[in-house]
């Protein structure tokens, strides 16, 4: 199995290209693509339906968090006593409101895979979802290696670049 770990700089001490950033993006998803058709066991009828679903999902997915990103580099940095109180009542409100927009995304998309797969495989997907995420991660902490005594990195998933 072919596993992509974190770039967090190139060679000469540069931050990565966006191109080369999203390269290593689109292999991730091909990747985690690859994954969840081995692992779930769709049949040719369920396949057709799945991924029209899925690949809907993960796009909207891909631009909340997107959006997500945004919010919360206002307050790159800051801690909670560096905040004025209208800072941290906007910062709670778009954090709950963001994840309001998460679990309707969430209800949607298994509401729209039960007209396509049954219950029991979406509930398998959720898990091999996590598992992706899982070994990605230990993946990503191998090849980075401890820092701090933190093998991983914080669960900042949405905006994790990676490199081969």
């Amino acid at each position: 199995i072919l596993f992509f770990a974190i770039g967090v700089t190139s060679v000469q001490g540069q931050p990565p290209s966006a191109e080369k950033q999203r390269e290593r993006m689109e292999k991730i998803k091909a990747y985690k693509r690859d994954f969840v058709k081995k692992e779930l066991g769709l049949t040719a009828d369920e396949e057709v339906g799945f991924w029209k679903v899925y690949d809907e999902f993960e796009s909207k997915r891909s631009e909340l968090r997107k959006e997500h990103r945004a919010l919360r580099e206002k307050f790159r940095g800051k801690n909670p006593e560096e905040l004025t109180e209208a800072e941290a009542e906007e910062l709670l409100a778009s954090e709950m409101a963001f994840k309001e927009k998460r679990l309707k995304l969430e209800k949607d998309y298994d509401s729209a895979l039960k007209g396509v797969i049954p219950a029991t495989k979406i509930l398998k997907l959720h898990r091999i979802e996590r598992q992706f995420k899982r070994k990605l991660l230990e993946k990503m902490g191998e090849r980075r290696g401890p820092r701090g005594g933190h093998p991983h990195p914080p669960h900042g998933d949405d905006d994790v670049p990676f490199e081969d």
